[in-house]
């Protein structure tokens, strides 16, 4: 099916040709080799595809439940045509069963009063309200939620715009997770012009994302009954209140779906907050107050900062205690990267409660045997010996047995601590009862992307997100961010001992070299806990100086090897991570369209 042949369809909109976009802090080319506009290609893509499940599948004919949905959208002097838009947009639904609140929140634009008059009298399911005073959108929006008769929610901005789809794939989410209480699903922007761009292709639910970033955001439907529990909207928190709203929800259940299609576009135009953040500073300011407060009301021992971008916060927790950490760090010879290793955490780290535990692989060189015996007499440091062949599982694992830590940190001897809060960071997530695993921020010595999370199904078995990218850029709203993954880099990870043991540790049978450390943290997942990247405790890796790289026919059979067996033990995973986007591609690490 041809683009040209889509446009005028019934149910279409225009979706026009745009070559290249920058839009902070998302940002990538959007042309193809060949010339041809990928997120074009995408969202026609997505287009057909549910114009085929509409009028082929007959999806909503066959869905056993079909609630009413609620659209909610609070007004104050919009620009009628964007307001029209909006209007519109609701009305095209394939979708058909919902009603429309218009609330209108005192507007003194004439032109937007006339125009709230006559979109009123379009449909008989537009039911519009004039608030006698201007109240701001949290107040406003609770007072229009008074009028709602819907099972579901739908919270829509004055001059945004649905796909005419939206709420099928709403309630096609709804039929597959009846009991779901919150869902949402991916979003663009959307210019004066019409032109699509700036798309989020977000993670399933986290709430360690949604606690440094309101990455839900639209399009966000919330059960009636789950709404009202939090009574909807905390007055006051106006620019962030469907922030707050969330945090507040998240303490009551997390049965969140996301629908991994872009259904809802910002529009983008001067004085809104899709064009800039700048536009609306308080809301950046009631942001950060939303986290605060969430904290507050779960006794989190923590400050908040405003993160790396416009939009993003930092929960910077203290840890409850000074519990020891056993650093464990194998090496074969190397005494360059050891010295450096082990002198950059004796003089670098804040955290003051741990030991050293140096695994000694088959060293065979004399400087070696003199920086070992240079750190026989620091009681901080503990020597151990591991003379059988290399099988980074088995050292690791014999070198716990040594630890008297109560929390491990499995550390390359090619790294080296760049900020002395990096360990502090670290013990304060792997101390919270639901963490099992805790990663870093890795660089190489040119300060591009070595770990910042592994994504299953990358390059057929695991692949580092924005690798040999500037590690100080945010190429993406969850860079930057202390969010959940799948699994994190063995070079720098720390778990708790007690279930490291219980688990069986790495395995050492079957992923005696690599792999093992995802692996590890697909079963530490899959035991109930999670898994945390930080980008707040950062280090150099000067990567695979003792091991060397997987670039002979010997290691790369054995990679084969390992490979395949993780993709079996773990078929369900690989190539459908949660904590990724079935619209990014698995063949590169730069989150590129798929």
């Amino acid at each position: 099916m041809s683009f040209d042949s889509l446009k005028n369809e019934p149910f279409s909109r225009t979706i026009s040709r745009i070559k290249s976009y920058v839009h902070e802090p998302y940002r990538f080319e959007l042309l193809t080799a060949d010339g041809r506009d990928v997120y074009e290609s995408l969202l026609v893509r997505q287009y057909a595809q549910a114009k085929h499940d509409f009028q082929i599948e007959q999806v909503l004919d066959s869905a056993s439940i079909q609630p009413l949905i609620s659209v909610v959208i609070p007004v104050y002097n919009t620009p009628v045509k964007w307001l029209e838009f909006c209007v519109r947009s609701v009305l095209d639904q394939w979708y058909q069963k919902f009603e429309l609140i218009l609330y209108d929140d005192c507007s003194s634009d004439p032109e937007t009063t006339s125009m709230l008059t006559k979109l009123s009298l379009l449909d008989s399911r537009i039911t519009l309200v004039r608030g006698a005073e201007r109240m701001q959108i949290s107040r406003a929006t609770n007072e229009a939620l008074t009028h709602i008769k819907g099972e579901f929610v739908a919270f829509m901005d004055h001059d945004d715009s649905l796909e005419p789809f939206a709420l099928m794939e709403i309630v096609r989410a709804i039929n597959t997770h009846p009991d779901v209480e919150v869902i949402y699903s991916d979003e663009d922007k959307i210019d004066e012009k019409g032109r699509r761009f700036g798309p989020y292709f977000k993670s399933d639910f986290d709430q360690d994302l949604l606690l440094s970033n309101n990455f839900i955001s639209h399009l966000c439907v919330i059960r009636t009954t789950t709404g009202l529990k939090v009574n909807w909207l905390t007055p006051g928190t106006d620019g962030a209140q469907d922030h707050d709203l969330l945090l507040r929800i998240i303490e009551l259940t997390t049965n969140f779906i996301h629908v991994p299609k872009v259904l809802y576009s910002w529009r983008q135009y001067p004085g809104s907050t899709a064009l800039s953040h700048d536009e609306k500073p308080y809301a950046l300011q009631a942001g950060k107050e939303a986290v605060k407060n969430y904290a507050v009301r779960n006794e989190i021992s923590a400050e908040v900062a405003l993160g790396p971008w416009a939009g993003a916060y930092r929960l910077l927790r203290s840890p409850k205690s000074n519990k020891v950490v056993s650093i464990i760090i194998p090496f074969r010879d190397e005494p360059k990267f050891l010295r450096n290793c082990v002198d950059s955490i004796l003089s670098k780290t804040a955290y003051n409660n741990y030991e050293i535990l140096l695994v000694n692989n088959r060293s065979q060189l004399a400087e070696t045997d003199s920086l070992i015996k240079s750190y026989s007499s620091n009681a901080a440091i503990q020597i151990v010996d591991h003379p059988q062949p290399f099988n980074f599982s088995e050292i690791n694992n014999t070198a716990a047995e040594f630890a008297k830590g109560e929390f491990l940190l499995f550390l390359n001897n090619d790294t080296e601590p760049i900020n002395p809060e990096w360990l502090t960071e670290m013990v304060a997530h792997i101390e919270r009862a639901e963490v099992g695993v805790v990663g870093a921020n890795l660089r190489y010595s040119d300060n591009t992307v070595q770990h910042q999370g592994v994504v299953l199904g990358i390059g057929g078995f695991a692949g580092h997100l924005f690798r040999h990218f500037p590690a100080d850029e945010c190429r993406h709203f969850s860079q930057g961010l202390v969010r959940q993954y799948s699994a994190v880099t063995g070079a720098c990870l720390m778990t708790k001992k007690a279930l490291f043991q219980s688990l069986g540790g790495f395995d050492a049978v079957n992923l005696k070299i690599a792999l093992n450390d995802v692996d590890y943290c697909l079963k530490v997942r899959d035991h109930g806990l999670r898994v945390i990247y930080t980008p707040y405790a950062q280090l150099y890796h000067f990567e695979s100086k003792s091991r060397g790289y997987e670039d002979t026919p010997e290691k790369l059979e054995r990679l084969n090897r390992e490979g395949k067996y993780l993709i079996k033990k773990w078929r369900n995973l690989i190539g459908d991570d949660p904590f990724y986007n079935p619209n990014l591609t698995l063949d590169r690490e730069d989150l590129s369209l798929r």
